[in-house]
């Protein structure tokens, strides 16, 4: 028996063992040698021990020696940044058998199960409850594994893994395995096929492009008009920021139908990851990389919502930060809606100018949501950064720094990359404004 306890301020890098097996690959079975802290670490409070099965204890996968957790609420354990990597993306499911000695429908042990980037602020997680004292087989389907606030992650950037605890309890653990899917497959992954089946059941219709795929039940839309709009997005981003490259999977554009059952769909989405979605009022939606609006015979098969939303989508996979309303998503979104459209940017900031319908920089660049009213001033410091070859150049490292803070605070980034704080540069930002 060892007691291993330990303090970990911040998990980025490491993976996992990967023993073959018929159906999956072994994680941790707790039966390698040497010392438990040796694969192991966890913070101040938490008790971690490597115990023997109990002789009683009959559930498959748990045999010879487990491991005995004391969490504290907010602790954690997480495998150490030598653990062997894990092929996460590879892998439908999380397997492992759990028992929460003490816990009961009006005391469970609940904690989440995550897995972390290796260079920057950001995971992926699911949330596990264990409401009786048996053992059981948790399981847990990774394309369901929600991100951490303001990211996208793949889990082909993941290397270590924690239990996180958000009650304190008692926890045995034993067989963590990970199931992988189909060999070519993206078992991680909601394919095409499966957000369409979610969104329109079985009148969905995908037409996949280049980078892009159209999912939609209405049969009036033509498709090669809509997805040719979203190749010219593409193509306008692309060349604003050449050291990008196209997401190798398709960024999803989802077509209703029916505008009731657009606004309905993010919910279910949502409740498919374990989480409360909204039903948004406006004419456009995006979701963890996934865009979505509603067919208006009066606008026809190239809306500018539709372009707004798809560039989102891109945008969230592209640099790996999730849209939240803030001023980095709906500045590019709306900068490159306005440039689709043919826009005067000009007439735009002498009109925000002229209504004094500006707010300060450093509150519109703080990295919150942003209200609709300062979409077209997020845009403008947009059109401010790319007017200027410079400022153009220090772009792409900026938006990379803050995904790797996990933030769109933009005065950090600003800071290092812009050679000013945003204070310092809304001078410059309005005196640009007033001239337009």
């Amino acid at each position: 028996m060892q007691t291993f306890v330990r303090d970990l301020s911040w998990l980025v890098s490491g993976g996992c063992i990967c023993l073959v097996s018929v159906e999956a690959k072994m994680v941790e079975n707790f039966e390698q040698p040497g010392r438990l802290g040796d694969r192991w670490t966890a913070n101040v409070g938490m008790r971690l021990e490597r115990v023997p099965v109990p002789a009683e204890v009959r559930h498959e996968g748990v045999e010879r020696r487990m491991l005995k957790v004391d969490a504290v609420a907010g602790g954690y354990f997480a495998s150490q940044p030598n653990f062997p990597r894990c092929r996460f993306h590879s892998a439908k499911t999380v397997k492992f058998r759990a028992q929460a000695p003490d816990a009961s429908a009006a005391a469970p042990v609940i904690f989440e199960f995550q897995v972390y980037s290796t260079d920057r602020k950001a995971w992926r997680w699911r949330k596990v409850t264990l409401d009786n004292p048996d053992w059981s087989t948790v399981e847990l389907p990774t394309k369901y594994f929600r991100h951490s606030p303001a990211a996208f992650v793949p889990f082909e950037e993941t290397r270590r893994f924690a239990f996180r605890f958000r009650v304190a309890g008692r926890l045995h653990l034993d067989g963590i395995e990970l199931v992988e899917g189909g060999f070519g497959t993206r078992p991680s992954e909601l394919s095409l096929e499966e957000i369409g089946k979610m969104a329109f059941g079985t009148k969905a219709t995908i037409h996949r492009g280049k980078t892009f795929a159209v999912i939609t039940d209405e049969p009036r839309l033509e498709e090669k008009d809509t997805l040719a709009a979203l190749d010219k997005l593409l193509e306008m981003v692309l060349a604003d920021f050449p050291e990008l490259k196209a997401p190798k999977s398709l960024s999803p554009l989802l077509v209703f139908s029916d505008e009731v059952r657009y606004r309905a769909f993010w919910g279910e989405l949502a409740e498919a990851f374990n989480s409360q979605g909204p039903k948004p009022d406006s004419d456009g939606y995006s979701m963890l990389g996934i865009a979505g609006s509603y067919y208006d015979p009066r606008q026809g098969s190239v809306r500018p919502v539709y372009v707004h939303e798809a560039c989102h989508a891109l945008m969230t996979r592209l640099l790996g930060i999730s849209s939240q309303g803030d001023w980095l998503h709906e500045g590019l979104a709306n900068y490159y809606q306005l440039r689709f459209t043919k826009q005067n940017f000009g007439t735009i900031a002498k009109t925000l100018v002229a209504q004094r319908r500006l707010i300060p920089l450093p509150r519109l660049l703080n990295g919150q949501a942003i209200s609709m009213q300062s979409y077209a001033q997020s845009a403008l410091f947009i059109d401010w950064i790319m007017t200027n070859s410079t400022r153009k150049a220090r772009f792409l490292p900026a938006i990379r720094s803050m995904a790797k803070s996990g933030s769109t605070l933009f005065d950090p980034a600003a800071k290092i990359h812009f050679g000013a704080s945003v204070q310092r540069i809304e001078a410059s930002w309005m005196r640009w404004m007033q001239s337009r």
